[in-house]
């Protein structure tokens, strides 16, 4: 049996809840028996800044304690970072990209050609989350999308990730922001790729 192990690093600025995302998909797994590991880096400590958040999920205890470098998903909050070169110490021939975006795939690539040489998706988060919340609080938007691609259990995950968002956020606050993550699962499980 091939074991899984999965590598995600979420690309995204202070403020976004890139940090938070990863934590509720850890522990999501996490309780649904799998190892995970955690991780954030920050910049200067300011909102907008640019933020990296690491999560490794593995069907094996995870000896690996070190930055993720050859990711399987690039999870981008932030289409600017694009812009940034953010992207480019991730890229990898195995890399899925995953970008929060109103700009439509033709839009997209014209602007950074080098997208082109890989498998990127594109997920308008924003939309969902004004729709559910009234803002554009899109760090569960992109995590609820992100687990149906890994595909590991995924509507434990999304029970699981439900009640780590409302153990989180409390009352009508923790519904709505688990509603986001369980309608983006959904909408990812019937994806196109571009």
């Amino acid at each position: 049996m091939e074991h899984k192990n999965i590598e995600i690093v979420f690309l995204a600025r202070g403020g976004q809840g890139a940090k938070t995302a990863s934590l509720i998909l850890a522990n999501a797994y996490l309780k649904a028996g799998y190892f995970v590991q955690a991780f954030s880096e920050y910049g200067p400590e300011r909102s907008g800044a640019p933020v990296k958040s690491y999560l490794r999920i593995s069907e094996n205890r995870i000896q690996l304690h070190s930055q993720i470098e050859n990711p399987d998903y690039l999870i981008v909050l932030d289409d600017t970072l694009l812009e940034k070169g953010e992207t480019i110490d991730y890229l990898n021939q195995k890399l899925k990209i995953i970008i929060n975006t109103s700009k439509d795939f033709q839009e997209l690539i014209s602007k950074f050609l080098y997208l082109r040489k890989y498998s990127v998706f594109i997920f308008n988060a924003n939309n969902l989350s004004k729709k559910i919340l009234g803002k554009p609080y899109i760090n569960f938007a992109m995590a609820g999308y992100i687990s149906s691609f890994i595909n590991l259990k995924t509507n434990e995950i999304i029970i699981n990730a439900r009640k780590e968002i409302q153990n989180h956020f409390p009352g009508e606050l923790g519904i709505k922001n688990a509603n986001v993550f369980e309608q983006s699962a959904n909408k990812s499980q019937g994806f196109l790729k571009l």
